[in-house]
């Protein structure tokens, strides 16, 4: 079986570690199994990479022997030739989807035309490509609808757990913690601005991206320094430790597909401050219940951020509330469901 995702050099995101936790779940189940990334190419020139992923055979191994199935994960992956695939999709281009109009107000007249004949050349191809999967599941039931609206495909919604590794609670220190690429769709900025109006924890952003300039003379202009620590990269226990000893954490992405912070964080016996936009988020918290969702502004963030830092022992039972994911949401039920709809 293959785990077959499209990449591009150099970019950690959640559709790697995705690929890479399917395949070791997949191996723990005893399942003869190896990842495959294919074409994604730069901006401008994702029909070539089309083209190239619909050129590419996936049928038999190196040794002539049949490839069982196919679990594509992303654009333009799922256009592999291949004799059974089934789609987990995290996404597809999301700039010819649903961040279309927000695309187009950062380009030029000419360049929305030119646009304009890219995304319909795309469309056309996403359809042709999705009608051959067996079945689609998607991450999420954001992006379940996304599919829904643009295609009219049905899906089923299959939320991936977090990454197998050995999460714990140690503490409810004061801090919260924000990992994640450092992103204009992340919005750490709403974050940072929040911290003028907190007393007594800290911001600890965690992630290296396009924004990180941007995002550090934001903390210097409004003179939180000592309130916003930006870490970098950790390694994955590092992540695991600073997971276990926050207060809660802090994930307002606009839109996600998903967002593996939020069931880490919940691995991790850890509340989620997210907003009413964030998408994927918002289906896995309930508010008051294992975290907050809030208004996207600076000031409704502080307020929830403000609560859990004047009532700890809260903070405590809603990280333990978020804990009981556990029970539903594990690997082993994924993997039954991806190999079932493949049989």
């Amino acid at each position: 079986m293959l785990v077959v995702s499209s990449d591009v050099p150099f970019v950690e995101g959640g559709h790697r570690i995705i690929t890479r936790a399917l395949l070791r779940a997949l191996r723990d189940s005893g399942i003869e199994a190896e990842s495959w990334f294919t074409t994604q190419n730069p901006f401008g020139r994702q029909i070539q990479a089309y083209i190239s992923n619909r050129l590419t055979c996936l049928q038999e191994d190196g040794m002539g022997r049949k490839i069982d199935g196919i679990i594509a994960l992303r654009y333009p992956a799922y256009c592999v030739k291949a004799d059974r695939v089934v789609v987990w999709l995290t996404h597809r281009m999301r700039e010819y989807y649903d961040l279309w109009d927000e695309f187009c107000s950062r380009i030029s007249f000419a360049g929305r035309i030119k646009e304009s004949v890219r995304k319909a050349i795309i469309h056309r191809m996403d359809r042709t490509c999705l009608k051959r999967a067996r079945k689609i599941f998607t991450i999420s039931n954001t992006v379940r609808d996304r599919l829904k609206i643009w295609g009219n495909f049905l899906s089923e919604t299959l939320y991936p757990p977090p990454p197998q590794r050995n999460y714990y609670v140690n503490d409810y220190e004061n801090y919260f913690f924000f990992p994640s690429r450092l992103s204009r769709l992340k919005r750490q900025d709403i974050a940072i601005k929040a911290m003028k109006y907190i007393n007594g924890a800290k911001l600890v952003i965690t992630g290296n991206g396009e924004e990180r300039d941007r995002l550090t003379s934001i903390v210097e202009m409004e003179g939180l320094t000592d309130r916003v620590i930006f870490t970098g990269f950790l390694d994955e226990r590092e992540m695991v430790e600073m997971y276990s000893k926050a207060l809660g954490v802090v994930f307002i992405p606009y839109k996600e597909d998903y967002g593996f912070v939020t069931v880490e964080a919940f691995y991790s016996a850890k509340p989620v401050i997210t907003f009413s936009d964030s998408g994927g988020p918002v289906e896995l918290v309930r508010d008051g219940e294992n975290g907050f969702i809030t208004e996207p502004t600076p000031e409704a963030l502080a307020e929830k951020m403000a609560f859990l830092v004047k009532h700890r022992e809260k903070a405590r039972e809603m990280g333990h509330e978020a804990l009981k994911i556990k029970d539903w949401l594990n690997w082993s039920s994924v993997v039954e469901k991806l190999t079932e709809a493949l049989k």
